[in-house]
């Protein structure tokens, strides 16, 4: 049915659609699946959403800046999809692309949001730090272009989750950010999988950014980046903690930035340095391939100084592929005070200088190795 059209009413969602399709649920409640082409219908079904209910999208452009608190149940969430998965709308602008306060079973999916001038997506708790969102799940949602000039320094991300509990990314991309910023920040987060991500930052030669690829700070806990690649950033592909300000943890008084963060099968390109364990508790880095780092394949570090923060500790490292070219590549290892880099452990990594294999062997293992191997460049290096 049509809009202009004798409409059927449902409820208060089919007052905004193009289409509508009632589906019926256990007990009265009903839930209703809508299309829309319109910025006007969108606002209006968004508002009238609930649980259960399908926001499908047509193949189109829209404006951006879009404000919406969706509230599910769970087996029943409120979904914003596109159509189309082949042809997916596209949100311009915005100061964000699309803010989700306090989001609960939602579920986006098959949307891309273009040339917000702060984040691209932002999904956080409302600032209440004793009552997280989620769940929240985002399928194939694309942030590009956003957070203004990659030269500047705003600390402005592509996707930026603080304070949301189980949550699930999967597919998703990150394209060029602001240059102080991250692909994706997690603040706050725990039980959250990141699966088969593409971040690229865009970085050139002289700009300031952006900085950071992956990123979970601020007292997260329970955090999977599984299957991502990460390239075009200038610092670090992935930040296992950070420096938050104490009033942006979650929960509050966190004695780490980070723990039991898992990075698992990922492509870590370039950067001043591939991983990096800052204020972490734990965390593993396990079967992953790094490439041409200019500094430090991985980084130890205490960046938050408050009393209560615990050192640095108890990481693993297993399984991985570490390769580069660069001769500013020095030590394996940089390790920086307010640490306790002797707890980790190293297990069955290869390490190859792919111009000089004979050099792999370089210093700043802070706790001996099992298994590692040096100078074995794995044949698919060699055929690249």
């Amino acid at each position: 049915m049509f809009v202009g059209s004798s409409l059927i009413r449902f409820g208060p969602l089919a007052a905004a659609l193009l289409t509508v399709a009632a589906t019926p649920f256990a007990g009265e409640s009903r839930a209703e699946e809508v299309t829309v082409n319109s910025d006007a219908a969108l606002r209006a079904a968004m508002t009238a959403a609930g649980p259960g209910d399908v926001i499908r999208v047509a193949p189109g452009t829209y404006r951006g800046g879009l404000s919406w608190s969706p509230r599910g149940e769970a087996d029943r969430p409120v979904t914003l999809a596109g159509s189309d998965p082949n042809d997916p709308p596209v949100f311009v602008g915005g100061t964000s692309g699309i803010k989700l306060t306090r989001p609960s079973h939602a579920v986006l999916t098959d949307l891309i949001f273009e040339g917000a001038s702060g984040n691209g997506l932002n999904a956080d708790d409302g600032g209440d730090l004793d009552a997280p969102a989620g769940p929240l799940t985002l399928r194939r949602v694309t942030v590009r272009d956003s957070g203004g000039p990659r030269d500047g320094r705003e600390n402005l991300d592509g996707f930026k989750l603080s304070g949301v509990d189980g949550l699930r990314m999967h597919d998703c991309t990150a394209l060029r950010w602001g240059g102080g910023g991250q692909g994706i920040d997690l603040v706050g987060c725990h039980d959250a999988a990141i699966r088969r991500c593409v971040v690229d930052g865009g970085w050139v030669e002289g700009a300031y950014g952006p900085w950071v690829g992956l990123q979970a700070k601020g007292g997260c806990r329970d955090v999977l980046f599984e299957n991502c690649r990460v390239t075009g950033v200038k610092e670090r592909c992935v930040n296992l903690g950070g420096s938050t300000g104490l009033a942006f943890f979650r929960p509050p008084n966190a004695p780490f930035e980070a723990s039991d963060v898992t990075v698992r099968g990922c492509d870590l390109i370039g950067g001043a340095a591939a991983v990096a364990f800052v204020g972490s508790d734990g965390g593993r880095v396990e079967g992953c391939t790094l490439r041409n780092q200019t500094s430090f394949p991985f980084r130890i570090l205490k960046e938050n100084r408050a009393d209560h923060m615990s050192d640095t500790r108890g990481g693993v490292i297993a399984g991985n592929v570490i390769l580069w070219e660069a001769s500013s590549v020095w030590t394996l290892v940089n390790v920086g005070p307010g640490t306790a880099a002797e707890t980790f452990r190293f297990e069955d990594n290869l390490w190859c200088n792919l111009a000089q294999p004979s050099r792999s062997r370089l210093t700043g293992l802070p706790a001996p190795e099992t298994g590692g191997e040096y100078g074995l460049a794995p044949p698919s290096a060699i055929d690249e």
